[in-house]
């Protein structure tokens, strides 16, 4: 196909906002890809990434230049763990959390809060009182994955009861 020219004047403010839901994220990572194909103007332009939960996933993936294929194979090898329990994503014995947060581990660079500082804009829900707030800042790696620092603290599906251990009042971005 041939590559699309992005119309819209580069001086001109756009965003790109990603949505929630784990499973949409194979949709999204298809977006990703083919506005990467055939309009990477757009991505190169966008002045801001929005997203929630997996949506946000997606957005730092972005932002830091991540192939959609490496995040699909973790994304496939989650799914196949979710099917294994009645309660999939629910289950205590299910590792699709943990296996995200590996992924991005690995994944982004070290200097990744960087490029998503001002730019990655993560809508969250408090844990403490459950207001939604909006996070743009890092300061490390590890609080643009964990969406904690600074005394905040999150959970990533809005307004669900969770059930936490001591002192366990965090939860990562997806």
């Amino acid at each position: 196909m041939e590559e699309q020219v992005f119309k819209g004047d580069p001086d001109t403010p756009h965003s790109i906002s990603f949505s929630g839901s784990g499973f949409l994220s194979f949709y999204q990572a298809g977006a990703v890809d083919a506005l990467r194909d055939l309009a990477p103007r757009m991505l190169e332009t966008a002045h801001r990434f929005a997203g929630t939960s997996a949506g946000a996933v997606i957005a730092a993936l972005v932002i830091c230049g991540i192939e959609m294929d490496e995040y699909l194979r973790v994304l496939n090898v989650g799914v196949a763990e979710v099917k294994k329990s009645f309660l999939g994503p629910l289950a205590p014995s299910c590792r699709m959390v943990q296996m995200m947060r590996q992924f991005l581990y690995q994944a982004l660079p070290e200097d990744s809060y960087k490029a998503a500082t001002g730019r990655l804009h993560v809508s969250l829900t408090r844990f403490t009182d459950g207001e939604s707030v909006v996070v743009s800042e890092y300061t490390s790696k590890e609080e643009l994955i964990e969406a904690r620092g600074r005394g905040r603290a999150f959970y990533h599906l809005p307004r669900l009861p969770v059930p936490t251990r001591a002192n366990h009042n965090k939860a990562a971005l997806f």
